[in-house]
């Protein structure tokens, strides 16, 4: 069985769908946001940061191959008899297909092209944490980025329809679609 990559958008169901396969399938997970996070709290310098006013221009380029190297020194090293999922919003399509190696990797993306803003902000504004990004944004603040993140979501979704890659939309039924992702993970990482 490959390993998974789970990019896409922010709350679209990543961490969710990650915790949900290493639970069912015992996969050992890296978290792009936790690598982010190590990086902005020990070497801001490189300007892998998680506000976006503070990131270098060149932020997703240095990144993503870190992380990718990472995960193949774990495949290969310390948990060589083991399966891990990558996941995380920093890794765009074309990026991550040219990246993470084909004989080890499959790519799946999740995203919401379909919601609209008013419906994506109730949304995460009902599940909101005291702890979440979102948290911390005013309401006209996260409408707008519920703007953004959608029409983001339209593009994700073109991306990898063009280079087929599976796109999981979470505009509506999210627990649904992803569970039936993880049902059909085995066929899928074959």
């Amino acid at each position: 069985m490959k390993n998974l990559v789970i990019i896409g958008n922010s709350r679209s169901g990543k961490t969710t769908l990650a915790n949900m396969v290493a639970k069912k399938y015992k996969f050992n997970i890296v978290s792009m946001d936790a690598m982010v996070y190590a990086f902005d709290q020990n070497l801001p310098q490189l300007g892998i940061r998680h506000l976006r006013e503070l990131r270098s221009p060149n932020c997703y380029e240095l990144l993503v191959p870190f992380v990718a190297s990472y995960a193949n020194w774990l495949l290969e090293y310390s948990l060589a008899d083991t399966n891990i999922i990558v996941e995380g919003s920093w890794a765009k399509p074309r990026h991550a297909s040219e990246i993470f190696s084909k004989e080890k990797f499959k790519i799946v993306a999740l995203g919401y092209p379909d919601i609209s803003p008013e419906q994506m902000f109730n949304e995460i504004r009902k599940k909101d944490k005291p702890n979440s990004w979102t948290k911390t944004l005013t309401d006209d603040k996260l409408l707008v980025r519920c703007k953004e993140s959608i029409e983001k979501s339209k593009v994700l979704k073109k991306d990898c329809e063009d280079l087929g890659i599976e796109f999981i939309n979470t505009s509506f039924d999210r627990t649904e679609k992803l569970n039936k992702f993880l049902d059909s993970l085995p066929t899928f990482l074959a």
